[in-house]
C-alpha cells in the first residue's frame, strides 16, 4: 500500500509551525512499502533495483534538498525547508511526485515485473539539531507503526502473478486495449428508461478481440494499486458524460479508493471533485459503485468521500452487498444512494424452497437504510419476478441487457498518467538506467508553486 503519513497537529501533536515560516523544516521517512515483498518474490538483486528507483525518484524530486540513503534499512531521509509553499500543500505536492516516477513504469527482473510503492511520512519541525532528531523518532515511530498495514503478507508465488497481472492491466491501459463494456439498469416499472448503464472494464489486443479482467482487477487490488487507476476510469467517464447529456454510467471503485485524504490533496480524485463543482448536471449521471473486495482503508474517510461526492450529485452504490466486506452498520454510516444485492441471492432464492424469505430480508434491508436496491445476476424470468415482488427499485442481468462494448478508451504515454498525476512527466527508462542514477531532474518546486496557485 502507498501510505502517506502526513502527520497533522491534532493527531500527533508535532511542533508548532507557522504554514509559511521561512525558517520552518520537514524531516520525511521514504521507503518502498513492498520492499520485502519484492525481495521474497523476485530475489535481492529485485530489491536493490526498487531502492535505487525510489531513490532516483527522490533525487530528481527534491533536487539539492539533504538526502540521506540506507540502502541496508531501505529507508531514505530527507531535511527540506519549507519556505515557498504552506507546509502541507508543499508535502502533498512532493509525495505525489515521488509516486508518480517510482510508478511510472514496473521493474523486470528474471522472475517477472514488478511494482515500487513508496511509503512516505513527514513530520514538520523547527531549526535545531534536537529539533530535528525528535522529528525523525516520530517520523521513524509513525512509519514501523503503519508498516504492517503497508501491504498483506502474501506467498512469493502468488505476489509475483499479481504483479504481472498488474502490470499487463496497466499495459494495456497505456497501449489504447481496453474499452468499458456497458450493461443497463433496468427500472422495475414497465416501459421505464435504464436507471443507468453500468460500465464495466474489458481488455483486448490489436484484432479487437475484448474480454472481461477480473482477476486482473482484483490483482490491481490486492497490491493496492487501484486508487488513482479507479480515479482515472472516473474521468473518462465523466468526459464521456460532458460530450453526451444523454448517458447516465456508472464506474466500479476499489473500497481502499475511497478517500480524499490517502494519497495527498492534489490526486486525480480531488481534481475530479472540483472538476465536478461547476458541472452539476453532469455529475447528477455520475454513479461511483464500491466494490466488496477489499476493506476500506478507513471508514471515516469512506463517509466524508461518499459525502463529498453525493453533495455534488454523484450517486454512491455498494455493489454486491451481502458477499463481502460490508456489514450493515457500515452501510448505515455510509448512506449511500444504492444498494446492489449480488446475485448468488436471487438465483439461491429461485433454485432452493424457503431462501426467497433471505432474498427478501435483504432487499427490505437496503430499502430500510434509504437506498435504491438493485437486484444484480438476473439470468431469468422468473428471477426478475422475485425481484419485482421483493421490491427492489432495478435490475440487472443477462435476461435484461447483455454488456455492449463501447468505443476503446484513449491510451495513455506513461504508467504515470494512469496511476498518477497527468502533470508528471513518467520516468522512461530501464532498471539500467535506475541503477547508473542518471541525473535528469524531473519536476521542480517552481512548477509545484505554479500548479498550486492555479
Amino acid at each position: 500500500m502507498i501510505e502517506e503519513a502526513i502527520m497533522s497537529p491534532a493527531k500527533t501533536d508535532p511542533p508548532a509551525v507557522a504554514p509559511r515560516d521561512p525558517m520552518a523544516c520537514l524531516f520525511v521517512h521514504i521507503s518502498v512499502a513492498n520492499l520485502s515483498e519484492i525481495e521474497a518474490a523476485f530475489g535481492a538483486k529485485a530489491r536493490e533495483q526498487a531502492f535505487e528507483r525510489l531513490l532516483l525518484s527522490v533525487r530528481q524530486t527534491i533536487g539539492q534538498e539533504r538526502i540521506e540513503a540506507h540502502r541496508s534499512l531501505g529507508i531514505i531521509e530527507v531535511t527540506m525547508r519549507l519556505s515557498r509553499m504552506p507546509r502541507r500543500k508543499r508535502t502533498a505536492m512532493l509525495a505525489e511526485q515521488i509516486r508518480a516516477l517510482a510508478l511510472a513504469t514496473p521493474l523486470n527482473s528474471d522472475k517477472g515485473p514488478f511494482f515500487v510503492i513508496p511509503a512516505i511520512t513527514a513530520i514538520p519541525f523547527l531549526p535545531g539539531r534536537s529539533e530535528r532528531e525528535i522529528a525523525r523518532l516520530k517520523a521513524y515511530d509513525y512509519a514501523d507503526r503503519q508498516r504492517p498495514l503497508a501491504h498483506a503478507r502474501t506467498e512469493a508465488a502468488s505476489y509475483r502473478a499479481d504483479m504481472k497481472s498488474a502490470a499487463e492491466l496497466l499495459g494495456q491501459l497505456v497501449n489504447g486495449r481496453a474499452a468499458f463494456a456497458h450493461q443497463a439498469i433496468a427500472g422495475t416499472g414497465q416501459g421505464l428508461p435504464p436507471l443507468y448503464h453500468e460500465s464495466l472494464l474489458r481488455t483486448g489486443d490489436d484484432d479487437g478481440a475484448f474480454e472481461a479482467c477480473e482477476m486482473a482487477i482484483l490483482a490491481v487490488e490486492r497490491l493496492d494499486l487501484s486508487f488513482a487507476m479507479d480515479a482515472r476510469l472516473a474521468a473518462i467517464a465523466v468526459d464521456r458524460l460532458e460530450h453526451d447529456a444523454t448517458l447516465r454510467l456508472g464506474i466500479n471503485i476499489s473500497a481502499r479508493s475511497s478517500s480524499f485524504h490517502r494519497f495527498g490533496r492534489h490526486t486525480m480524485w480531488n481534481r475530479l471533485r472540483d472538476r465536478l463543482k461547476d458541472r452539476p448536471e453532469v455529475a447528477c449521471r455520475l454513479t461511483l459503485e464500491i466494490t466488496e473486495t477489499a476493506d476500506f482503508a478507513s471508514l471515516e474517510e469512506a463517509c466524508e468521500f461518499v459525502a463529498g461526492f453525493r453533495q455534488l450529485g454523484v450517486r454512491i452504490a455498494l455493489d454486491d452487498f451481502g458477499t463481502g466486506r460490508r456489514s450493515i452498520e457500515q452501510a448505515a454510516r455510509l448512506a449511500v444512494d444504492i444498494i446492489k444485492i449480488d446475485g448468488s441471492f436471487v438465483r439461491h432464492a429461485s433454485d432452493v424452497a424457503g431462501a426467497f424469505a433471505t432474498f427478501l430480508h435483504l432487499v427490505r434491508l437496503g430499502s430500510s437504510l434509504g437506498a435504491t436496491v438493485i437486484v444484480e445476476g438476473i439470468e431469468t424470468a422468473q428471477q426478475a419476478d422475485m425481484a419485482r415482488q421483493a421490491g427492489a427499485n432495478g435490475l440487472q442481468g443477462y435476461h435484461l441487457a447483455r454488456p455492449i462494448l463501447g468505443p476503446r478508451l484513449p491510451g495513455t504515454l506513461q504508467t504515470a498518467s494512469i496511476l498518477h498525476l497527468d502533470m508528471f512527466r513518467a520516468l522512461q527508462s530501464s532498471g539500467n538506467d535506475i541503477a547508473a542514477e542518471r541525473s535528469e531532474r524531473i519536476g521542480s518546486l517552481a512548477e509545484w508553486d505554479n500548479h498550486a496557485r492555479d
